[in-house]
């Protein structure tokens, strides 16, 4: 019997790659997702660096297994 959630593992498989200035995509210019599919998943342990313009960016939330950051709107409107 399947339980809901609670005694869930997620495993994922990947090798590590490095690379900066991913292409990403949204919807509604608050969440983004990196467009290549094999670049999504990250490290729980690995440290993330966002950055706008070459300036790094505070308040925001990062999805490590869909490749997902959401900003939080005030942000976005500085």
């Amino acid at each position: 019997m399947a339980l809901q959630g609670y005694n869930a593992l997620v495993k994922t498989q990947s090798s590590a790659i490095a690379f900066t200035d991913e292409a990403t995509t949204t919807s509604d210019n608050k969440t983004y997702q990196i467009t290549n599919a094999t670049k999504r998943i990250f490290d729980y342990e690995t440290e993330l660096i966002v950055k706008d313009d070459a300036s790094v960016v505070t308040g925001y939330s990062f999805n490590k297994i869909t490749g997902t950051v959401t900003f939080q709107r005030q942000q976005l409107e500085q």
